[in-house]
């Protein structure tokens, strides 16, 4: 009888300490998926967190300047700035390409209006940058976010890629993995 209750006893602890090892199995698998999950996102927006723009200046004194700058190792296409402001209806500044570790540099003394004048002659900002990274997935940054989406912006006029003058392209500092 004695033996038969240890080997009861026995059972269940067995029983018992494979449920919780399959518990920890279980939660340890759903861990590495949600990890791979991260990675994947991660991996996903490495270059698109790697392209940017600022304004440098101030439209009272001085022209301003965009900066467009690409400090992946990989070229960004369908590139489009969008600028809205007084006197300038919704309109887009496009690239075909910013090719790897690249900055471009925009006064707005250059960037001509659908009215025949420049962006100097308003006050403006920009709206959002739109691009393609090198997967093919369409990217959306404004001055607050970075969103996947393949949807077109919507503006009411292209100013184009042409200009009174070529913009500046310089090499960007700090371009590709910064762990080298």
């Amino acid at each position: 009888m004695a033996g038969a209750l240890i080997a009861a006893i026995a059972a269940i602890a067995g029983l018992w300490f494979q449920a919780v090892a399959t518990y920890w199995s279980q939660e340890t698998a759903k861990d590495q998926l949600q990890q791979s999950k991260e990675d994947g996102e991660r991996q996903d927006r490495e270059q698109a967190l790697r392209v940017a723009y600022w304004v440098e200046g101030d439209q009272s004194f001085e022209p301003r300047v965009i900066h467009v700058i690409n400090r992946s190792l990989d070229p960004v296409t369908n590139v489009k700035l969008i600028i809205e402001g007084t006197g300038v209806r919704d309109a887009v500044y496009q690239f075909s390409e910013v090719r790897p570790c690249a900055e471009i540099l925009l006064p707005d003394t250059i960037m001509e209006t659908d009215r025949g004048t420049t962006l100097r002659d308003w006050d403006w900002r920009i709206r959002e940058i739109a691009f393609t990274d090198r997967t093919g997935r369409g990217w959306r940054r404004t001055s607050a976010s970075l969103v996947s989406d393949s949807k077109e912006p919507d503006w009411l006029h292209s100013i184009g890629e042409d200009t009174k003058k070529a913009p500046q392209i310089l090499d960007a500092l700090n371009c590709g993995d910064s762990e080298k």
